[in-house]
C-alpha cells in the first residue's frame, strides 16, 4: 500500500494581515495543526497517510466565521518520490513538500 508523507508546509504569503491558523486535511481527515503561520514559516509536518489509488490534501485556514480553504491537490499512488506542490488560494500561498512511497 502506498504511503503519502507531508514533510514540511511553507507559507508563502498569508490571507491578509498577520498569521494564519493553518491546518491539514486528506480525504477529509483533519491529520496536522492548527498552527500559527506567517509569511515565510517554515514547519515540519511528518505525516504518513497510507493509501490506495488517490489520495485529496487540502491547505485550510482556521477562522471564527467559518474555516477558509485556501486549496488543495490530489495524489496518486503512480507518482512516487519527491514533490513539491505550490497552492495559491482565498489571499495565501503555501508550498506542500511531500514524498509517496511503497
Amino acid at each position: 500500500m502506498p504511503t503519502l508523507t507531508i514533510k514540511s508546509l511553507h507559507c508563502v504569503e498569508t490571507q491578509g494581515i498577520g498569521d494564519d491558523d493553518t491546518y491539514i486535511t486528506i480525504g477529509g481527515e483533519k491529520v496536522w495543526g492548527v498552527v500559527v503561520m506567517g509569511e515565510d514559516d517554515k514547519q515540519p509536518v511528518n505525516i504518513d497517510y497510507h493509501f490506495s489509488r488517490k489520495a485529496w490534501v487540502q491547505i485550510w485556514e482556521k477562522d471564527s466565521g467559518g474555516d477558509d480553504l485556501i486549496g488543495g491537490f490530489e495524489v496518486q499512488s503512480t507518482h512516487r518520490g519527491e514533490k513539491r506542490h505550490n497552492i495559491k488560494g482565498d489571499g495565501s500561498e503555501y508550498w506542500v513538500y511531500y514524498s509517496v512511497k511503497g
